[in-house]
């Protein structure tokens, strides 16, 4: 059957998956996913310039060179902040340059500051195990360090990414000691040593640089406080770290990372889900100070469409002489050639193009020569969902079940009542409508059919969602296996619910049902990776053909050549997990394939990308693969310490496996998409001699690439250098192969065979020439040069291209990355949005150079194009004729291939302008009413805030407060499902929801340090329909200060004007629900109401707001702590009901009720009063010698 889906399914997917996290921290004055961070590149080299060796970089001299650099930049630091400037760090190591935030208008007054050489613009860098280490044979690398208990002892891994939950059962191991001078921790933050343990041995968190505002002297206006600790709220880097290097530990698998005993380090380089993103120089931040703390090997798991050369400067892009044309794949060639081993992911951009395959997609910092990029290929196993019935017998746990279009194997495990349909009058098939309500956040239990019935699964699940489900178990009608459900109807219409839905056999629904109706709504968990399957049994539930198979490339992996260069990328490839595009039915648009890769998830933050609290999830991408390479390094450190960083790259390259030969649809694959081959740590283990290419510029790479030929180039030779770091001499037999033959051209060695010494005679060289004439243009042509000795085989990989120079594919671009899945615009009336771009490669991956790339608006005159410029693009890209249009614009592709166009947004409110891109005979459209939301949004502007339940103008730290006003969010992003408006879903409270975040700013308190000041930030619990309220939980931390500063900023990038509000520490209020006070009888279990009133005697919990301090108090919108710990009032209150005391037995946070749109808040518990009159009596609570207003209660 056919399996892959259309273009259009697979925009659904990524932009699901790219709702999850939004990496935006930009600019107040310009788009969205626009980097207001700025390098500014200085005069004179960087320490490796000089000491270009880890070992040399940490002599004397090179300390005295690197306090002389650091004292001229503090120097420049000083005149920036009284220019009023916000830096916001400096690296010495790997460049000379300070970073600061600054807005666009400003950079000129960068550039002509003294000792400024270039101002570059940062890109936004975006997040791109069981049986996988054995797919790439860890267990035989183990068994050469006595096996698992001992592979990777010693070796510290570096992992650059959103944090790592250092509790999470992976990362224990208390036989581990970290070495001396460890724990490393964030500099001037002490605290947060305590998300350190004896295996995650560095814990450093740059959340508040990239919070920073530009302004160091009116910080309240355009920072974005965010939660600062190293605390990983997202789980993309616990998952990355539990690949290369997690303990054996036990989910729904038992799973072991690469290098089981290896020592981590956190390095969070990327703020909250839906909070702030990864500007590039925050990664390279993180490298200098990975690469100084002495770890030994770096991960980098996220990146940005490469677009340069990876080493090119100055002139050929544009730029002043030396300054580089791609920042980070600068700096993190200069790390790499330094000693540090370090892997990259090569990207997942490999079906962004209009054909497939596509070319010319690797990501930026993997294109970088000495890193070692990793693409991905096929697991043997995918995941699939299971039903459980926690404290229910053996055989209602861990119930296989099918998945469904409305339930991914990328989602989260899901928790809630049970209830059977079948107990709500209906005769359990729910084909007709459901009592309203009945199934008030409940999963449904359903069975299928019934038999002759037209009732379809999309019916029964609109009456289920209609009665208020949020998730259904079906059961089979018969004895038959179970089947994946399709809840997407006949005309094409999203299925009426999106949660947990799954379909179980019969047998096991039957059983679900007898337990429920002995045990009404008990808790069931859907974990959507709660089973196992197999390929061979994946392929004969879905009749794949060809059949899915372990090590196929994954049509994701994005694929070389090299950007600029045209050289081999990514260098190999690693288990990445399975394609969530192999869907099993390719009509329904919402039904993705199961993932394939186990991994360690985050617990703590719900809108984290992997997250789950089982603290286990699934995943797929190169992501995941890149760290399976950086544990395999660990293990040849170990076994070779004396090896370079070259060395162990080149030993990984030229062992890899050559059997990933096919796609997964059966396409053929080469050295385009798998570089060297697939890893095999086996091998490269076991390997004595190791092969790299001898370059003059030094990089020395293991590949032979040869880039684009061109008339008259042929004969070109390159030598390989062989290098035996064994104990016997070794002779090779060498050949060269095409994986394709061609006529007229070949790759010849100048020797049949080589033998490589031992000792001062450990060297030996052979050359490889590419000899003939040019065959056919627009092909690429790829094979292996072979190294074959009696115990050991060393393969090299060749590529070479042929230009057409006549468009063959077409990549969108915006804001750094491919666009095709996610090409939206926004922007305030007026606004530079930012630029678009069309790359044009030929059929070989070949920039096409000089290419018209027609844009256009529509409607006429909805936005104004213009030519980009340096300080939105990062280097000089090509002029446009006209230079500026409110219609159409032509814009030639640069040495890149690549055209650029900048985009004005329009004054009117509410536009939403198309900006068409035409190149190579394809039209791809930026934004439009087809795929996106309005794209000119209004300027948020708050008019008042107040106490959530009084109105009152005074807040107090810990109680919730109403920011009042118009356009408070993007109406176009407030998911109002009830029509009221959105609410936070679980604890810990939203730092952002639905694009909003709240900042308060206090002058004068300083988090304890003044010099990394960014405020605080709100936990957002709900946002009104209309966009003209939000409801923030104030900070507990604000306890004590006498005012903050408050604001809010809208999809990153829009903040509102700021307000202050004055703050007291007690402001006590009582919820009211229309004119009487909200409050629960608890004697009667009732809401109290006109109709349900209290009597004298009863005990009724009364909800509150403004009560003070507490003790035990959580963190700020976290979840309430257990009894017998509750978090109580400092003081207690005192309460009278219609003028008479009432006593008080509990006063403290607690749950709210179910309709509220709180989750927790001060509950106050009292006993009515006897003798009180019938009818409404008022309420005042006292507290702090500050009393409530009075709101009634009935009494009967």
């Amino acid at each position: 059957m056919s399996r892959r889906l259309g273009a259009s399914q697979r925009a659904i997917l990524l932009i699901t998956l790219c709702s999850l996290p939004v990496f935006a921290q930009p600019s107040s004055n310009h788009a969205p996913s626009l980097s207001n961070h700025y390098a500014l590149v200085l005069e004179g080299p960087a320490v490796l310039d000089r000491f270009p060796t880890r070992e040399v970089a940490r002599s004397a001299s090179a300390e005295n060179y690197r306090r002389e650099l650091e004292a001229r930049q503090q120097s420049l630091k000083a005149e920036l902040e009284s220019r009023r400037f916000q830096v916001v760090g400096s690296v010495a190591t790997s460049s000379n340059a300070v970073f600061v935030v600054s807005t666009p208008d400003r950079v000129d007054e960068l550039r002509a500051l003294p000792g400024v050489v270039g101002v570059i613009r940062m890109r936004m860098f975006h997040a791109k195990l069981n049986r996988a280490t054995q797919l790439m044979n860890a267990p035989a690398a183990w068994s050469l360090l006595g096996g698992a208990s001992n592979a990777g002892i010693g070796i510290k891994i570096a992992i650059l990414d959103s944090g790592i939950d250092q509790t999470h059962p992976a990362f224990q191991d208390s036989s581990l000691q970290p070495p001396a001078g460890f724990p490393v921790c964030t500099a001037n933050h002490p605290e947060d040593c305590s998300y350190t343990n004896s295996k995650v041995i560095v814990a450093r968190s740059y959340v508040r640089q990239i919070a920073a505002g530009s302004d160091p002297k009116n910080v309240a206006a355009d920072s974005t406080p965010d939660d600062y600790s190293p605390r990983d709220r997202d789980g993309h880097g616990t998952a990355v770290a539990s690949v290369a290097a997690a303990n054996q530990n036990t989910g729904t698998v038992t799973f072991t990372g690469m290098a089981p005993k290896a020592f981590l380090g956190s390095y969070k380089i990327q703020g909250s889900p839906g909070v702030l993103g990864s500007p590039e120089d925050i990664g390279v931040m993180a490298l200098n100070d990975a690469f100084n703390d002495g770890m030994d090997i770096a991960n980098y798991s996220l990146g940005a469409l490469a677009i340069s050369a990876p080493l090119d400067t100055g002139a050929a892009c544009g730029l002043p002489s030396g300054v580089p044309c791609d920042f980070s794949a600068y700096n993190f060639e200069k790390v790499a050639r330094g000693g540090m081993v370090i892997t990259v992911s090569a990207g997942n951009d490999g079906e962004s193009g209009q054909q497939l395959p596509t070319f010319n997609l690797i990501s930026s910092p993997s294109n970088a020569p000495s890193v070692i990029s990793v693409g991905a290929v096929m697991n043997s196993h995918v995941f699939q969902p299971s039903v459980s019935m926690p404290g229910g017998p053996s055989n209602l746990q861990g119930i296989a079940a099918q998945t469904s279009d409305a339930f991914s194997s990328f989602s989260s495990q899901w928790y809630g009542p049970l209830v059977d349909v079948s107990q709500l009058g209906n005769d359990g098939y729910a084909c007709s409508a459901l009592p309203s309500a009945s199934l008030n956040g409940a999963i449904a239990l359903i069975q299928r059919g019934p038999v002759g019935n037209a009732c379809t699964f999309a019916a029964k699940a609109n009456n289920a969602a209609n009665a208020g489900a949020f998730g259904i178990i079906f059961y089979m009608a018969d004895s038959s296996a179970p089947i994946a459900i399709e809840l997407q109807d006949s005309a094409g219409n999203a299925p009426p619910l999106f949660g947990p839905v799954v379909m179980i056999s019969l047998s096991d629904g039957q059983a679900l049902k007898s337990y429920v109706a002995a045990n009404p709504r008990p808790r069931v968990v859907v974990d959507p990776a709660g089973t196992e399957q197999d390929l061979s049994s994946y392929n004969q539930q879905w009749g794949f053909a060809p059949p899915l198979a372990g090590n196929q490339f994954l049509l994701f992996s994005s694929p070389g050549p090299n950007a600029g260069d045209l050289s081999i990328k990514p260098d190999l490839v690693a288990t990445g997990g399975s394609d969530p595009n192999l869907g099993t039915d390719p009509n329904d648009f919402y039904f993705f394939g199961q993932s394939g890769l186990y991994v360690a998830a985050q617990k703590y933050d719900p809108n984290g990308i992997v997250y789950s609290p089982t603290g286990y999830a699934t995943a797929d991408g190169t992501s995941l693969s890149a760290p399976m390479v950086a544990g395999a390094a660990a293990l040849l450190l170990q076994l070779h310490p004396t090896l370079t960083a070259a060395q162990i790259k080149a030993l990984l390259m030229s062992s890899a496996a050559q059997d990933t030969t096919t796609d997964e649809i059966g396409d053929s694959v080469d050295v385009i998409q798998v570089g060297a081959g697939r890893l095999d740590a086996g091998a490269a283990a076991n390997a004595t001699v190791v092969a790299s290419v001898v370059t003059t510029d030094g990089s020395n790479p293991v590949s032979l690439s040869f880039g684009a030929l061109k008339s008259g180039s042929l004969p070109v030779s390159k030598q390989v250098l062989l290098t035996n770091f064994g104990s016997s001499p070794v002779t090779f037999a060498v050949s060269a192969a095409a994986i394709t033959p061609v006529s007229g051209i070949s790759v010849t060695v100048d020797k049949p065979s080589v033998t490589v010494g031992t000792g001062a005679s450990n060297t030996a060289t052979v050359t490889v020439t590419l000899t003939g004439a040019l065959p056919s243009a627009g092909n690429e042509y790829s094979g292996t040069v072979t190294f074959q000795s009696a115990g050991m085989t060393l393969h090299l990989p060749y590529l070479f291209l042929v230009g057409s120079g006549v468009g063959f594919d077409v990549f969108p671009i915006l804001f750094g990355q491919t666009a095709t899945f996610n090409a939206c615009l926004e922007g305030l009336p007026g606004q530079d949005a930012g630029y678009v771009g069309l790359k044009v490669v030929d059929a070989a991956g070949v920039p096409v150079v000089g290419a018209p790339v027609t844009f256009s608006t529509a409607p006429r005159g909805s936005a104004t194009l213009t030519s980009a410029s340096a300080g939105s693009v990062g280097y000089a890209p090509v002029a446009c004729t006209p230079a500026s249009s409110t219609t159409t614009t032509v814009c030639n592709t640069d040495q890149y291939g690549v055209a650029y166009a900048e985009v004005i947004l329009s004054n009117s409110v509410g536009s939403n302008p198309t900006i068409n891109a035409r190149g190579a005979g394809y039209t791809f459209a930026f934004g439009g009413p087809s795929n996106c939301n309005p794209a000119v949004i209004a300027p948020p502007n708050i008019t008042s805030i107040t106490d959530a339940a009084s109105g009152g103008a005074s807040i107090v730290p810990g109680s919730y407060m109403a920011i009042n006003g118009t356009n408070v969010a993007n109406i176009n992003n407030v998911f109002a499902s009830d029509g009221n408006g959105d609410y936070s879903n679980f604890p810990p409270l939203d730092l952002s929801l639905d694009g909003v975040t709240v900042s308060f700013d206090v002058p004068g308190a300083h988090d304890g340090r003044p010099q990394d000041y960014n405020g605080l930030p709100g936990h957002v619990t709900f946002i009104s329909a209309d966009a003209s309220v939000v409801i923030v939980q104030v900070p507990w931390e604000l306890q004590g200060a006498p005012s903050a500063q408050v604001k809010v900023l809208v999809d990153g990038f829009v903040p509102s004007n700021v307000v202050s509000v004055p703050l007291v520490q007690y402001a006590p209020a009582l919820f009211p629900t229309g004119s009487i006070v909200y409050a629960y009888n608890l004697t009667t279990q009732s809401e109290i109401s006109a109709s349900s009133p209290a009597h004298a005697g009863d005990m009724v919990q009364l909800f509150a707001n403004g009560l003070g301090p507490v003790n035990n108090q959580p963190a700020s919108g976290d979840d309430l702590p257990a009894a017998p710990n509750q978090a109580t009032t400092s003081s207690t209150p005192t309460v009278t009901v219609g003028n008479q005391p009432a006593t008080v037995s509990y006063s403290g946070l607690g749950y709210a009720l179910p309709d509220s749109i709180l989750w927790f808040q001060y509950t106050v518990t009292v006993q009515i009063p006897s003798g009180l009159a019938a009818g409404n009596q008022p309420v005042v609570l006292s507290i702090g010698g500050v009393s409530s207003t009075a709101v009634s209660i009935p009494i009967k």
